[in-house]
């Protein structure tokens, strides 16, 4: 809204209030804490990656977004997927977190390893795979993120947020 000065003192430090409304979605999206994976996903189909998702609706509406699937009974969520080019699988863990520690990195770590072990077993083939493990935060000091790097993970944290289209 507007600044009025003060009639008193002609201060403009007068705090308005102003309602705004979101439709549904926007509310959901927010509550749930999934704006990250939102934008993660633009940003992956942004730079064309063929992105991963399943139908929701008869229309053939897609959801793009926490996929889950089912290894040795176990649910293994992926928050953002896609196919990139030359034939990569490229596996997005995203948490609106303040900070990552390493057994958290190493838990996800492990849900992913196994994914893309039933993948290539699945399929028969040895799909290059690039994680990307992105926060609104940042990592623990005590990761090594050469060591991640050379596993195969991009670790992006929230200075990096803003350049994901140029990882």
């Amino acid at each position: 809204g507007r600044f009025t000065a003060c009639s008193r003192c002609g201060s403009n430090d007068i705090l308005n209030i102003n309602k705004i409304t979101f439709l549904p979605e926007v509310k959901t999206i927010l509550s749930n804490g999934q704006y990250l994976e939102i934008y993660v996903k633009h940003c992956l189909r942004d730079t064309g990656v063929e992105l991963i998702g399943y139908p929701i609706d008869q229309k053939g509406k897609k959801a793009f977004t926490n996929i889950r699937y089912q290894i040795d009974g176990d649910a293994i969520e992926v928050d953002v997927h896609g196919i990139a080019s030359p034939l990569t699988l490229l596996l997005c863990e995203a948490k609106t977190s303040v900070k990552i520690q390493a057994n958290e990195l190493r838990r996800v770590e492990g849900l992913y390893d196994r994914l893309v072990e039933k993948i290539n077993t699945l399929s028969r083939r040895n799909f290059t795979v690039l994680r990307l493990f992105i926060i609104t935060g940042e990592f623990d000091k005590n990761i090594s993120q050469s060591a991640y790097k050379r596993k195969g993970w991009e670790l992006i944290d929230r200075k990096n947020i803003e350049n994901l289209k140029a990882v």
